[in-house]
């Protein structure tokens, strides 16, 4: 199953996309051969469609559409982590509660990625073992909101980030005792970060929630499509196979708005020629 992240609806109509943008899109979605699509909360402004009556009007949509949409992405709700003031206070949990009553409008919705988005400010007064029981906290919090709404929680890793690799995500998963929480793989972020990808799927089996799909040169954090870079499609589709993962290939391409038509279609083509290929053998 394929399907596009919502840096689709980011490059086709900018960071303030609306409801009524995402409606538009969908017939598009479809017609490019796409069978999912992941939504998004990702400023504060959007909050004000942030509502269960508007999100049911894009599940007609996407029914309409034959799609389906099982991951939703709370974007605003990581500035959380941007500074060891905001970890530590309560920012962020109204603003994922709101994201989460409305998400629950969309059938099939099953997980909430959260992005640790890149550490802005870090003060001089705070120990590192403060700030780390500060994660656990918040971790568990956010666990504890999703898991009333039966939905479950996915961290992104950002470069930058105050969590800083997918080995120390999991280090504090397992210190908050959170066995049930997982990550969403994001293969440009992987690239940048030079995760070694085998020990990352072999680490969070069965806890990949979502993933995805973009290249990179390695040294630059862009989202380019699939097969213009150096990650080795072959490899992560195989270990992805390997650890369990069921989930849909969410394209993540950050382009202009002309441009996305024709490179969400060719980096479909992309991975799943590399998919047909694994397959086959």
């Amino acid at each position: 199953m394929f399907g596009v992240s919502p840096t689709y609806f980011l490059s086709r109509f900018g960071e303030c996309f609306s409801d009524g943008d995402v409606i538009e899109a969908i017939p598009a979605i479809a017609a490019d051969g796409f069978d999912t699509c992941q939504l998004e909360v990702f400023s504060p402004e959007q909050l004000q469609w942030c509502t269960a009556l508007r999100y049911r009007a894009i599940a007609d949509a996407l029914t309409r559409s034959d799609l389906d949409t099982r991951v939703f992405v709370a974007h605003l709700v990581g500035e959380a982590f941007c500074t060891t003031d905001t970890l530590a206070s309560g920012a962020g949990y109204a603003e994922l509660e709101r994201c989460l009553d409305s998400a629950v409008a969309l059938p099939g919705v099953e997980t909430c990625v959260i992005p640790v988005l890149p550490l802005r400010a870090m003060s001089a007064d705070v120990s590192w073992s403060t700030v780390e029981e500060s994660l656990v906290d918040r971790l568990r919090r956010f666990s504890s909101l999703c898991e009333q709404r039966d939905i479950r929680l996915a961290l992104e890793i950002i470069p930058g980030a105050i969590i800083s690799s997918a080995g120390h995500l999991h280090e504090l998963l397992e210190k908050a005792g959170l066995n049930r929480v997982g990550i969403c793989l994001d293969t440009g972020h992987v690239n940048r970060c030079g995760e070694n990808i085998a020990a990352l799927t072999r680490r969070f089996a069965g806890r990949i929630y979502a993933v995805h799909m973009s290249d990179n040169d390695g040294c630059t954090n862009t989202s380019d499509p699939p097969g213009s870079g150096t990650v080795d499609w072959s490899l992560l589709i195989r270990l992805l196979d390997r650890s369990g993962y069921e989930g849909s290939y969410d394209l993540e391409i950050r382009c202009s708005p002309e441009e996305a038509p024709t490179a969400y279609r060719r980096g479909l083509a992309h991975v799943r020629t590399i998919q047909g290929e694994i397959h086959v053998t």
